[in-house]
């Protein structure tokens, strides 16, 4: 019976909820002061909020060239959302659980003043790809592995697209900024031991 109620609930729980928003009666019937208070949505990515506030506000009011300006940049909101890479579902260890998103002081700097939020030097079990990797969330890219181990396999999937004596592009935010080529694997694994201090096989 338990088994058979959970399956229940999640079947038509969201069905129920969203026809009671719509029901008149319903509306009638529960007052202002018992209606449940809907939390705050967060958004971990700016661009995903503003296909929401573009997308799902009313346009009242909006003239004409309102409306095609408003339709504009849902599209160009839409399009910057399809750069960027959804966060990995990941078990959560307990330092997991502070909140990383970007702050939204942070969302109009410009390119320079957000690549000198990360350090050169980095910590141990931070993968340099995935912070160097701008499509990704803001926390996903100061994601820390349980163990250095864990980060090294990571970053080994990552090379695996280079031959060892291929030239590597240091991925860190300020190396990519100038340019910083390193002349085959095992030297970026040197420059990423010294420099970033984050170690490899």
């Amino acid at each position: 019976m338990i088994e058979k109620g959970r399956k229940r609930h999640f079947r038509k729980a969201d069905t129920v909820a969203f026809d009671s928003q719509f029901s008149a009666a319903g509306a009638a019937q529960t007052s202002s002061r018992d209606a449940p208070r809907a939390k705050p949505i967060e958004y971990h990515l700016p661009e995903r909020a503003a296909v929401v506030r573009l997308t799902c506000t009313p346009a009242d009011g909006l003239t004409e060239q309102g409306k095609l300006s408003r339709r504009i940049k849902a599209i160009e909101a839409r399009a910057a959302l399809c750069h960027r890479q959804e966060s990995r579902r990941r078990r959560r260890r307990p330092q997991d659980h502070v909140k990383q998103e970007e702050p939204d002081a942070f969302l109009g700097d410009s390119t320079e003043e957000r690549r000198d939020r990360f350090p050169l030097v980095c910590k141990p079990t931070q993968c340099i790809f995935c912070l160097g990797n701008e499509s990704k969330p803001y926390q996903e890219r100061l994601y820390e592995y349980a163990k250095p181990n864990k980060m090294m396999n990571e970053v080994e999937k990552h090379l695996k697209k280079y031959a060892p004596e291929n030239q590597v592009l240091c991925p860190h935010p300020r190396c990519d900024a100038a340019g910083l080529v390193l002349r085959s694997v095992m030297a970026f694994k040197n420059h990423t031991a010294t420099v970033h201090q984050i170690s490899l096989r």
